[in-house]
C-alpha cells in the first residue's frame, strides 16, 4: 500500500447557543492522498458523501455511506 489515507476534521457545526452540535464535525479532509488529489467527506441528512478534487477539477458530492470511516475505507481501495 503506497498511500495510507486518514481523516482530518475541517468543519464543525454549532457555533451558536446550541450545545448539541457544538463539537460535531460535519466535514473531513482526507489525508495521505497522492499529489494533485484532494478529497472531502461531508455529512448530508445523516449520511456521508465524498467529493474528489483532482488536478483542481472538483467532482459532485457522491455516495451514501454510514460513516466518514466507511467513505475513507472505500476510497482507500482505489490506492491499494
Amino acid at each position: 500500500m503506497k498511500y495510507k489515507l486518514g481523516l482530518e476534521d475541517c468543519a464543525k457545526g454549532g457555533d451558536g447557543a446550541s450545545t448539541r452540535y457544538s463539537k460535531t464535525t460535519f466535514q473531513y479532509r482526507v489525508t495521505g492522498l497522492p499529489p494533485r488529489h484532494e478529497a472531502f467527506i461531508r455529512e448530508v441528512d445523516g449520511r456521508w458523501k465524498l467529493m474528489l478534487v483532482i488536478d483542481g477539477v472538483q467532482s459532485n458530492w457522491t455516495g451514501d455511506y454510514e460513516s466518514p470511516e466507511a467513505v475513507r475505507d472505500e476510497l482507500q481501495k482505489e490506492f491499494d
